[in-house]
């Protein structure tokens, strides 16, 4: 069985944290060899324990950075890498090897955390460091012969340094790859609830709240609306004549119909009391108060046509008496919105008229 991935952010903090390690642990090997190879005085022993412990104050500095200035502390890290990586060549007397396996180890390393523009700012800190460097410590800047020792360790360092790279990068794109499948899971996760949640609003009201027209909040105003109240007429005594499983699917029957009439002419449904629904032009979209009004009525004359349809399917079976349904319509004032609490609201209309279209 595979061992997890770390997250994202964790594989980002160690990686940095090692390779930066790795690449003054070449470094300090380049010094011994150097000394060894005595091409470099013995002052210059005193760089490998700097050099190892560099690293160390780097990631503490980076730490602290990030609680002072969080947007700027890779900048300001990997700019000191390019200060520290110039005064490094000029310890190592500008040796054609070393310098190029520590200026590599640099550009992988901006490049990997930062930007161009950041990578050519790092490069003109780390010619400032070299400079500066070789006046503080006195070396001429004709570079040196490099021997074979300085050599073979500069390159086994260097290979080592990138070998551990392409490793960390390796598990830097596991990584991603796991977070791009969880984000896709929790979207489509979130995707289908949304879906399930929905049908709990009208079609208009989720439309206008996703696309940020509307915000879930205690807000109503006062509006022009067309009402429309329906109900079926002897359905409360037919319905105790029959078993609450037939009952549930004749109302449910019922409602699916009517709704998507409802729908298909724009009507936003406000609520089904028992048999009853309530259904409302003019808000949150409205085409006037004239055209609302005439797709209401439209709505309703289609509902009877419907209602006849129904009506046949339920005597085949086995409902002898007839269902009709019974409609009120009117146009006026009310006042539509969320009404509630903010831990719980509903979207409906309160108003003389609306009391008008139910009685």
């Amino acid at each position: 069985m595979a061992e997890p991935t770390p997250p994202l952010h964790q594989l980002l903090e160690i990686g940095a944290k090692h390779t930066r390690m790795l690449a003054f642990i070449v470094a300090a090997s380049i010094f011994a060899a150097g000394i060894f190879s005595k091409i470099y005085p013995t002052r210059v022993i005193v760089f490998i324990p700097l050099a190892l412990i560099i690293p160390y104050l780097q990631t503490w500095l980076h730490r602290r950075l990030l609680k002072s200035v969080p947007t700027q502390a890779l900048s300001i890290t990997l700019l000191l890498d390019g200060l520290i990586t110039g005064f490094g060549i000029a310890a190592a007397q500008y040796a054609l090897v070393p310098m190029m396996v520590f200026i590599a180890m640099l550009n992988a390393t901006v490049l990997s955390f930062g930007s161009l523009f950041l990578w050519i700012f790092t490069g003109f800190f780390c010619l400032l460091g070299a400079l500066f460097g070789g006046l503080l410590l006195g070396i001429g800047h004709q570079p040196i012969e490099t021997p074979l020792a300085v050599t073979l360790v500069s390159l086994i360092g260097a290979a080592l340094y990138f070998g551990f790279s392409s490793f960390h990068s390796r598990q830097q794109s596991r990584a991603l790859l796991v977070a791009k499948t969880q984000i896709l899971q929790q979207q489509e996760e979130h995707f289908q609830t949304s879906r399930k949640l929905i049908k709990y609003l009208p079609p208009q009201v989720w439309e206008s709240i996703f696309t940020g027209k509307r915000d879930a909040r205690l807000q109503t105003q006062r509006k022009k609306l067309t009402i429309f109240f329906s109900d079926i007429k002897g359905c409360t005594e037919t319905s105790d004549e029959m078993p609450p499983d037939a009952r549930t699917e004749m109302l449910n029957t019922y409602f699916e119909h009517m709704s998507k009439i409802a729908l298909r002419y724009g009507g936003t449904i406000d609520k089904f009391i028992g048999d009853a629904i309530l259904i409302f032009y003019g808000d949150p979209t409205s085409r006037g108060a004239k055209e609302d009004a005439l797709a209401c009525v439209s709505m309703a004359v289609e509902m009877r046509r419907e209602m006849q349809i129904l009506r046949q399917k339920w005597q085949s079976m086995g409902i002898e008496r007839p269902l009709h349904i019974r409609m009120g319509v009117t146009t006026g004032y009310c006042h539509v919105g969320n009404f509630g609490s903010e831990s719980r609201m509903s979207y409906t209309i309160i108003g003389r008229d609306a009391n008008l279209a139910a009685r």
